[in-house]
């Protein structure tokens, strides 16, 4: 009876931990979510408008608008597929603490570069879109670190049962991660290639972005 008493209280003290895993991570994803809004401010207006070039004087704040949309989704898509990992996920840990904590810095990284983004870039300046490139990608290998761990190399944290949930969450992780690295080396490679047209890098971003959103079906039918 005693021993049935401690492994049950164990159970107990496990699964309060794993709740507190999953709590601090969701106080990391909404305190970086919130900080993203903070470096989107309006402009100093003239004390009159007449002959002011509208575009120019809010161009920092239309930027920052959509450096701010952008993250705003990246990092509740991520908030989602964690939460949606999480839910197989019956034990931990040291090894996924660890992932999980790099991938949660990746997070929190966010407001940081994205405000590079937003009101640092120039022609002649491009680091800021590098950065946040590479905040990117590493947010990605992160999570592919973590659905590898979890699915592949330490199935026993998991739930039992699921395995098409789980192989799904495994392949997509890996498909964007590999997507991310490629855009990442792709996009400096372009910069170079075009230093005088900056506009291209874009464009490119754009094709790439919508090259993976026709070959996304293929991924899901996996």
């Amino acid at each position: 009876m005693s021993s049935k008493h401690h492994s049950h209280g164990d159970e107990l003290e496990k699964e309060f931990e794993l709740e507190r895993l999953i709590l601090f991570s969701d106080a990391v994803f909404a305190i970086a979510i919130t900080l993203l809004v903070i470096d989107v401010k309006w402009p100093e207006l003239p004390a009159s408008l007449n002959g002011v070039d509208l575009f120019h004087l809010l161009r920092a704040t239309i930027f920052g608008f959509m450096g701010f949309l952008l993250s705003f989704c990246i990092v509740g898509q991520y908030w989602m597929r964690h939460l949606r990992l999480f839910r197989l996920v019956k034990g931990y840990d040291q090894g996924l603490i660890s992932r999980n904590l790099l991938f949660l810095f990746f997070i929190a990284l966010f407001p940081f570069t994205a405000a590079g983004l937003s009101s640092r870039v120039r022609p002649d300046f491009m680091a800021p879109v590098y950065l946040y490139l590479a905040n990117f990608t590493l947010l990605t290998v992160m999570h592919y670190a973590i659905c590898n761990y979890v699915i592949r190399k330490r199935p026993a944290l998991a739930v039992s049962g699921e395995e098409g949930e789980k192989r799904f969450l495994y392949r997509r992780s890996l498909h964007v991660a590999l997507f991310a690295s490629f855009l990442a080396v792709t996009v400096p490679l372009v910069s170079l290639l075009v230093p005088k047209h900056q506009e291209y890098v874009g464009f490119y971003a754009v094709v790439v972005l919508v090259m993976r959103k026709l070959m996304l079906p293929k991924v899901k039918k996996l």
